[in-house]
């Protein structure tokens, strides 16, 4: 029973992340208006759990799971590079939201970068070969443990462990640079993996409605894709929240981490579910080209966002003599 076909999937996917990213932008603002609250109790009523004890806090939880829930419908419809790629929009959204709201700064190359943001996302989407993989879910499983993905899981939790039992506590302070490094790199890999199996997890569940196979479905492995998934998305969500706020320049942690995880994922995705195979080389070169612009936008406004570019400014030095 095909509900709808490949190409209709495809678009429908990419409209639900788009629309998942709104909520992530909406969830980002709340968020922020709790750390605002947050700076201004008085150190003599600070508790350790004060800051969980504030409903507005829980608001934005509540708004990123739900937004978490979308995209997970949008990764079982269209592919899982380009719905990572959609997390720009993301990005610039709650810039946006956090200028009207908040007063933040977004100028002029902050502009520049959304609009090659767009133009990246554009190519990609108009570029990315429409078609997707027909495995059972037990095919799938076996192509997982084939091209050793298996064991890249295994050496991602060895890396996790590693940065978060030895990194963290004995570098965090003493040598900023490897804390960095370890930490990004670290939960980069986790958040591909967090992708891959909500991917995996996506297509098992589709696979079931469509086929009404439960046999063939393997309502087992389907549990063990939604488990890692699950798991590896707290994981992100928890300590990239920790990690971040280490930093008075989270907005630029936050897009080097966006594009190492869906640098990572084009890679996995392509390995397990061959969406490449049979395109054009001019097609992949344009998709290549949409992700690098993509990158350097997502790059531009964190990187420039305390520099004035203004109005005033510009028209200062560009006045008459």
């Amino acid at each position: 029973m095909e509900i709808l076909q490949v190409v209709d999937r495809f678009w429908l996917g990419f409209g639900i992340a788009l629309f998942a990213n709104i909520v992530i932008a909406i969830s980002n603002t709340v968020r922020k208006k709790a750390v605002i609250r947050r700076e201004y109790v008085p150190l003599e009523n600070e508790d350790k759990y004060i800051h969980y004890k504030d409903w507005v806090l829980w608001v934005s939880v509540v708004l990123m799971l739900i937004a978490q829930a979308i995209n997970f419908i949008a990764f079982s419809l269209a592919p899982a590079f380009l719905i990572a790629a959609t997390g720009v929009i993301g990005i610039f959204l709650t810039a946006i939201m956090w200028k009207i709201f908040y007063g933040e700064i977004f100028n002029y190359v902050g502009f520049a970068g959304l609009i090659f943001s767009i133009l990246g996302l554009a190519m990609m989407v108009l570029n990315y070969p429409k078609r997707e993989i027909t495995l059972t879910v037990s095919g799938l499983a076996a192509l997982m443990d084939q091209t050793g993905l298996i064991y890249y899981v295994i050496a991602v939790v060895i890396l996790y462990l590693l940065t978060a039992c030895y990194i963290v506590p004995h570098f965090g302070t003493k040598c900023v640079s490897v804390y960095v490094i370890f930490s990004l790199v670290t939960y980069s890999f986790v958040g591909s993996v967090a992708i891959i199996f909500c991917k995996c997890a996506g297509y098992s569940i589709k696979y079931l409605i469509v086929t009404g196979n439960q046999e063939e479905a393997n309502i087992l492995y389907m549990l063990l894709f939604l488990l890692v998934s699950i798991v590896a998305v707290g994981i992100q969500e928890i300590y990239m929240a920790k990690f971040t706020n280490s930093f008075t320049s989270a907005s630029t942690v936050k897009a080097i981490f966006f594009i190492l995880r869906t640098a990572l994922v084009a890679v996995f995705s392509d390995l397990l579910f061959s969406e490449w195979s049979q395109v054009r080389d001019l097609k992949i070169v344009g998709t290549s080209i949409g992700f690098v612009l993509i990158s350097i936008g997502a790059l531009l406004h964190p990187l420039f966002s305390d520099y004035s570019f203004d109005d005033a400014v510009i028209g200062d030095k560009f006045r008459p003599r």
